[in-house]
């Protein structure tokens, strides 16, 4: 699912409510319900909701923890405790599935918004792995 519209329209708080992040991170009280893969958020922490949910900000750096793409998705499965044999054969799935094999050997930092929400996307994929594709 995509989310968009204008500023302030509150894209970014839906997000932090999906994934956990309002009320266990910011405080505050929070009304109603909110459920993911049908289960209420309120049952999972954030770490476990992230397996289920992934979110990307407008500005994709702010997401990206190292200069390059490869780089970037192998992180994400190190994170994971993913073992060393697999690991490449993960980031290939990864490249495969989204089709950004051509910014495998690039800078995050000099790729376009778009590519880098891709990137983010990516190393967000890493974390719920690719045993679901």
């Amino acid at each position: 699912m995509i989310v968009t519209g204008a500023d302030k329209s509150g894209k970014t708080t839906l997000g932090k409510c999906v994934n956990g992040l309002i009320p266990y991170s910011t405080g505050g009280i929070f009304e109603g319900n909110m459920r993911v893969c049908a289960i209420h958020t309120f049952e999972k922490n954030v770490s476990e909701l992230a397996l289920d949910v992934g979110f990307v900000l407008g500005n994709p750096q702010d997401q990206l923890a190292t200069p390059h793409v490869e780089e970037e998705i192998v992180f994400g499965l190190c994170n994971l405790g993913v073992s060393k044999e697999t690991v490449f054969e993960k980031v290939d799935a990864i490249h495969d599935r989204l089709e950004i094999f051509r910014l495998k050997d690039r800078s995050t930092f000099g790729l376009s918004t778009g590519e880098q929400q891709m990137v983010a996307i990516a190393h967000r994929r890493s974390w719920s792995l690719t045993e679901r594709w």
